[in-house]
């Protein structure tokens, strides 16, 4: 089951409770991608990974000393870069 709430796209999956009841959990798609993460994403290296998080796509977030991908602009630099 999804639901749309405030822009987030929520998935909603069954959950077996502790005493076998079930309930839904909600699940909330993630914004920001870590070096790890976009490794798995793009099936490239930590290295090209950090490398593109860095340069000036316009997908890099620095928060603190950590860098993140936002996954929208990220798709949207793809689109843009592979056709």
């Amino acid at each position: 089951m999804i639901r749309i709430r405030d822009f987030r796209i929520i998935h909603l999956s069954p959950v077996k409770a502790f005493r076998g009841e079930n309930y839904l959990r909600e699940k909330i798609e993630k914004r920001l991608l870590n070096i790890k993460e976009l490794c798995e994403y793009l099936g490239i290296g930590e290295t090209k990974a950090r490398e593109l998080v860095r340069g000036r796509n316009g997908f890099g977030v620095q928060i603190g000393n950590r860098w993140y991908a936002d996954k929208n602009k990220l798709n949207q630099w793809l689109d843009r870069t592979a056709s």
